[in-house]
């Protein structure tokens, strides 16, 4: 898939509510306040600096917690971590086991896209789409979180 995407040549660097790969960080925390003022984005009041935006998709309410990882100054990646609103231990259809198939379908969705299944070393089941340089990838984090990230591919392209 990473061969097929470094020949398809694109340069997809679109990833969320006008997020792009290779903003600044100042441009990001200013464009993030500006989402919060119209109420799209808030502090997830996780432990770490982590923004939050809610999710609806099938009936279901998601939120999910994502966070920049800049190389010299520029977005490099995007993580974040989705979980049903709904989630209690005690509550099956809310665990990850089962949300995955969901976020997975909400991505397809979001991006007109086809995500392929593979099994992850460390997380097991997980899936993944390449877009050009963008890779987007979700899998099991732990019973509660669906763990993902958008990264931009494009210095493994150049090796």
């Amino acid at each position: 898939m990473l061969t097929d995407a470094k020949a398809s040549n694109i340069q997809q660097d679109s990833l969320m509510l006008g997020i792009q790969f290779g903003i600044s960080q100042d441009s990001f925390f200013n464009y993030c306040k500006v989402l919060n003022q119209e109420k799209k984005i808030y502090d997830s009041n996780a432990n770490k600096l982590r923004v939050a935006r809610k999710i609806k998709w099938n009936d279901q309410n998601f939120q999910m917690n994502f966070y920049p990882t800049y190389i010299s100054d520029q977005l490099h990646r995007l993580e974040f971590e989705v979980f049903d609103d709904a989630f209690a231990r005690w509550n099956e259809q809310s665990k990850s086991k089962l949300v995955i198939d969901v976020v997975k379908d909400y991505f397809e969705n979001e991006f007109q896209i086809t995500m392929e299944d593979f099994d992850h070393k460390k997380f097991g089941r997980a899936y993944v789409n390449f877009t050009g340089n963008r890779r987007l990838r979700i899998y099991l984090k732990n019973e509660k979180l669906v763990g993902g990230e958008f990264l931009d591919m494009t210095n493994e392209f150049e090796k």
